[in-house]
């Protein structure tokens, strides 16, 4: 289906202006009558079904020129037969629009067809007549097809968000929604796939030299045609003339007479051009930027009819006059012709270069007239419209409009002028004139949403695997598996919330779940998700257990399709057992005793500690109001100022480790392409349910009656940790003592002091130096009061195979070996990197008389992959990269025998005695879900 571009001009004569606008004025009035009280009335219907646009409004009379009325139509059909519905519908020679022509004075008898026949233009991409440029955003596009397509859209998308479409595949989200449409047999022809021509995002290759076949065709027909008749006629000789060669050699001795003439007419009109062109660039520099503001009465009357309600498009009528001389109206006439041919050969269709923000647009040089008239509806505001254009086709309009008056100054005729873009925008309201009628077939609809629309229902009849439905699915909003719904996700999956200082940790015992759900509703909208959340004054995020998710009514066969190790929880035997922890009976709250009994955390942040202490009274009178106790808090040190010069938050466990170096990135999240996180970029699937892992796979997700309840939510460990800092520094101190009393060969060189020692030592045990800078890349302790900056993307086993520098038992190279089991493999540290997980832990206010301690917090996507993996087969490995024996020297459960064996070039050292550093005194799994589930879980 072509488009038909209608532009009907006609002469009103002098004192008629007024007459014509009131009608104009009253006609867009009663139209909007009807629309609202019977949509079914001529001549709307004509219009809702064949017209895209129309508008109808007068170019006033200037510099002894007529005004003119202006109808134009953006139409589905021949011109002949649009323009011949358009007088029909409107109610022919006795109808509206008879009335309204007749008030020009300009059509007083005959027929009304044959009058507006007679004024409508036809497009010449000539020299001469109505030349000009048309452009289209929707090409093969029908106002039915539009509006039908927005009605699928709009009921697939309500089936997808019924309870009872399933979740977790997205062909299986389309074959649901094809077996309801399919039901309806007003909705078959959806299965049938159309050529949508506005979808061909293919890059188009273009060289100028493709314009030469366009260029004979449209100009130099005439001058080629001129040397072919002077060359036969040479070559037949005029009458009396007797040649005695047959005519057929006459003719081809013609031919090389004609391509002479030709090349001749070729340098004549490019002596032409160039005098032409110098005429230009001597205007140029006589034009004088012109400042003068628009009249404001004028702008005011336009500005009243832009950006009406309901609206999503305007419309621009421009009227400009061309400056004198011949040089002008060509330099015009090859730039309109110019821009339409780059146009449709190098843009994407529906696309003007690369706005696609425009529905229809055309310019008309009007024939006799200096008028150079624009017309264009387009999405958006007039001022983003002009945005557009000056920074995106700036040389293309100045070509243009540079041939008319009081343009801002250019350059070569394309320079300058629209990229002055505070006069451009200027001059362009100069030249408006008010649209007194306008008409829309689809005012709630951008071009951009025409195109997804579109999609949607290739999709909907095409997509034939989960890929392709996937991205069917993603124009509803369902994101494929690569495309992180980063709005649905707790915050804690994309850092430690480090925005704000303070914090608190309430773990909560909840109670039957008709109040739970209440209370979970009632705390809904004070929930936060998405990364966005560090921009607000404070957060709250929430977690449940497996008797959590129970007391919020989760049945059996809900809960069962969690993973086993969430639904055991931490502290049963086994579990324990494979965690290193002996007694979990004497943990303060998480080991299931009936008086501390958790199954829900509430995380609390602020960025002052007055609106953390608000928050933490309003929750807990929230609590109270719906009989859920709270069963033991865990207040929070509130984290350091961040550094004056570098403004970086810099944290530390309780030994003095700088802490939160060494992280996954989520692929997708914020700053996960930014150097230096190559190594540690792990997929979506690592770290939120619903996406694809690091090996591709879309692993099973919860669910709940069909729902997928498991879509963006994650897994957070929770084990609050009491460090011995005095064992530990005791530990350091005797250890150094007897490696200072070993031969100096077996020192290590360099130290100052014991305390440099001690350094080094305790440096061997973590894997790092105390101001987080590598062992790898930094063999020796940093000068004194010369902290260096931490780093992190070194490899172990590529850059210290032997462990001299970081000691394979270290707890850093435990907790991640990267490459160190293999080294130089890529494929061993894609295997560590599935076995990450991101921190998220904070240090604890301890109650009176006890050591400090860590609340450690970790976000993973498969607990037992994870942090299980993690802690059984790396830090509590006995065996772990070939030791014998040893575990992890921070976080390990010892004997009285156990070591840690530390490679030198002088042999191995053994530090020893190693205590009890760390203790657990509690811990849990809390599920964190995604804020749809939140939804389902509160009863929604």
């Amino acid at each position: 289906m072509t488009h038909a571009f209608i532009t009907v001009v006609i002469k009103v004569e002098t004192g008629n202006v007024p007459a014509v606008d009131d009608w104009l004025d009253g006609f867009q009035g009663h139209l909007e009558a009807v629309k609202n009280a019977d949509p079914s009335r001529l001549p709307l219907v004509w219009l809702r079904q064949t017209v895209h646009f129309m508008s109808m409004f007068t170019l006033p009379a200037e510099e002894g020129l007529a005004a003119r009325l202006l109808i134009e139509a953006n139409a589905d059909g021949h011109p002949a037969d649009v323009l011949a519905d358009m007088v029909e519908t409107m109610g022919g020679d006795h109808g509206p629009l008879a009335e309204l022509v007749r008030r020009t004075g300009s059509w007083t008898s005959g027929p009304l067809l044959a009058c507006m026949q007679q004024h409508c233009l036809e497009f010449k991409p000539l020299l001469t007549g109505a030349a000009g440029m048309m452009f289209t955003g929707t090409p093969g596009m029908t106002v039915r097809r539009i509006t039908a397509e927005w009605s699928l859209s709009v009921t697939l998308r309500n089936l997808l968000e019924r309870p009872d479409c399933p979740r977790g595949s997205a062909l299986k989200m389309l074959r649901f929604a094809r077996a309801q449409i399919f039901a309806d047999v007003n909705w078959k022809w959806a299965f049938v796939c159309e050529p949508i021509p506005l979808l061909d995002d293919a890059k188009r290759s273009f060289s100028y030299s493709d314009l030469i076949p366009a260029a004979v065709r449209d100009l130099l027909w005439l001058p080629l045609g001129i040397a072919l008749l002077l060359a036969a006629a040479w070559a037949l000789g005029p009458p009396g003339w007797t040649w005695d060669l047959p005519i057929l050699i006459k003719l081809l001795l013609a031919l090389p007479a004609a391509v002479l003439i030709f090349m001749i007419e070729l340098v004549f009109i490019g002596i032409v051009v160039l005098i032409g062109r110098k005429m230009l660039q001597r205007s140029e520099k006589n034009d004088v930027p012109i400042d003068r503001e628009p009249d404001r009465a004028m702008v005011q009357e336009i500005m009243s009819r832009e950006n009406q309600e309901g609206f999503v498009q305007n419309h621009l009528a421009a009227q400009s006059f061309v400056k004198k001389g011949w040089a002008r109206k060509v330099a015009l006439r090859l730039a309109l012709w110019a821009i339409a041919e780059l146009v449709r050969r190098r843009s994407q269709p529906g696309f003007l270069d690369r706005i696609g923000t425009i529905h229809f647009a055309r310019w008309i040089c009007l024939p006799g007239t200096d008028r150079l008239i624009f017309l264009s509806n387009f999405d958006g505001t007039w001022d983003s419209y002009l945005e557009d254009f000056i920074a995106r086709l700036r040389e293309g309009l100045t070509s243009i409009w540079s041939n008319t008056r009081d343009f801002p100054k250019t350059e070569n005729l394309i320079e300058g002028g629209a990229a002055d873009g505070a006069r451009f925008k200027r001059w362009a309201r100069r030249q408006q004139v008010p649209t007194r009628f306008w008409f829309c077939a689809y005012p709630h609809l951008t071009n951009s949403r025409i195109r997804i629309n579109a999609a949607i229902r290739h999709g909907f009849a095409s997509a034939a695997d989960e890929i392709q439905a996937a991205r069917w699915l993603s124009h509803f909003g369902y994101h494929a598996p690569e495309e992180v719904e980063k709005a649905e996700l707790c915050p804690l999956v994309f850092g430690g919330l480090p925005a704000f200082r303070y914090s608190h940790c309430m773990l909560v015992s909840l109670r039957h779940h008709a109040s739970a759900r209440k209370w979970l509703d009632d705390l809904r909208p004070a929930l936060s998700f998405g990364a966005h959340a560090q921009r607000e004054p404070s957060a709250i995020t929430i977690g449940f257990t497996s008797t959590g998710l129970r007391h919020l009514g989760l049945d059996d066969a809900a809960l069962a399709t969690f993973p086993t190790a969430f639904q055991d929880g931490m502290a049963t035997p086994y579990r324990a057992r494979l965690l290193g922890d002996r007694l979990p009976l004497d943990w303060l709250w998480g080991n299931q005793a009936p008086e501390v009994n958790v199954n829900a955390v509430m995380l609390i942040y602020a960025s002052k500690a007055a609106e953390l202490k608000l928050l933490i009274n309003r929750e807990k009178r929230r609590l109270q109001q719906f009989q859920q106790p709270a069963a033991t808090d865990v207040p929070m040190r509130p984290l350091p100022l961040p550094d004056p010069l570098t403004k970086e938050v810099i944290l530390r466990e309780p030994f003095g480790f700088r802490d939160g170096i060494s992280q996954p990135v989520m692929r997708g999240g914020p700053g996960w392409s930014k150097p230096g996180n190559e190594l540690h970029v792990v997929e979506p699937g690592e770290l939120v349910m619903g996406y694809r892992d690091n090996l591709g796979n879309l692993n099973p997700s919860p669910t709940s009656m069909g729902y997928d309840i498991g879509r963006n939510g994650t897994f957070l460990v929770i084990r609050q940790f009491e460090q011995d800092i005095n064992a530990f520094n005791d530990a350091v101190s005797a250890i150094a003592r007897t490696i200072d009393q070993r031969p100096e060969d077996a020192r290590h060189p360099g130290f100052v002091d014991a305390g440099e020692l001690e350094h080094w030592v305790a440096s061997r045990m973590v894997g790092r130096w105390k101001d987080g800078s590598s062992l790898v890349r930094h063999p020796h302790p940093p000068a004194r009061g010369k902290p260096r900056a931490p780093d992190n993307d070194y490899l172990f086993g590529r850059e210290d195979p032997g462990g001299l520098r970081c000691p394979f038992g270290a707890h850093v190279r435990r907790a991640n070996p990267r490459d160190s089991l293999q080294p130089g493999s890529a494929i061993e540290l894609a295997i560590s990197n599935r076995h990450r997980i991101l921190r998220v832990g904070r240090r604890y206010r301890p109650k009176a008389g006890k050591n400090p301690g860590l609340l450690f917090m970790c976000i993973n996507a498969d607990i037992e992959r994870q942090f299980e993996f993690l802690n059984q087969t790396w830090l509590l490995g006995r065996n772990f990269h070939g030791l014998e024996d040893e575990v992890d020297p921070i976080l390990g459960y010892r004997g009285p025998d156990d070591s840690m064996t530390v490679p030198t070039a002088s042999g191995p050292q053994r530090f020893a005695p190693l205590a009890q550093f760390v203790k657990v005194l509690g811990g849990g799994y809390f599920f964190m879900p995604g804020k749809r589930c939140i939804d389902v879980l509160a009863g929604r």
